[in-house]
């Protein structure tokens, strides 16, 4: 069951972050092409390309922590006896998690405001829940890949 979930939640972070990293690229360049080659402008490819930004960086922040690629002090963790490195690990995991929880806790009350609401976005007229329901589910995400990395080896400067 495991491995499964592992694999649903890479194969939609890596998709998730693939159509947004090449949606930006495409529908950039076709906006330069299309204001500065037929003077013509498309209108919402700003506010797409926005969103697929925020998307894809969210995204991107829950595929690095599972690499443990995020910035840390393991430098100065290391110093301490291993007694209190380990401390200062779990604590750090506490915090983490805690701040992502009040993260997503507040990304539901925007999504559940949005639905209520209906409102929807000026260009594009994508339902505002429906962006703000990736910052929910990235930071799902995210909690999921700090506490798995919690009991993975951790590297060392040395590794």
């Amino acid at each position: 069951m495991y491995r499964l979930l592992e694999k649903v939640i890479s194969f939609f972070e890596e998709s998730v972050i693939v159509v947004c990293m090449t949606g930006i690229f495409v529908l950039t360049f076709a906006a330069v092409l299309s204001r500065f080659v037929f003077n013509f402008s498309i209108a919402w490819s700003e506010e797409l390309v926005r969103y697929m930004f925020i998307w894809g960086a969210l995204f991107g922040a829950s595929y690095a922590f599972k690499y443990q690629s995020h910035s840390g002090l393991p430098v100065l963790v290391e110093k301490f006896p291993p007694r209190l490195a380990s401390v200062v690990r779990a604590l750090g995991l506490i915090l983490t998690v805690g701040l992502f929880a009040i993260i997503v806790y507040t990304g539901w009350g925007l999504v559940t405001l949005g639905m209520q609401s209906g409102q929807l976005s000026p260009a594009t007229k994508i339902p505002y829940w429906v962006v703000n329901f990736g910052l929910v589910l990235a930071f799902v995400f995210c909690i999921y890949r700090v506490v798995q990395a919690r009991f993975k080896p951790y590297k060392t400067v040395n590794d």
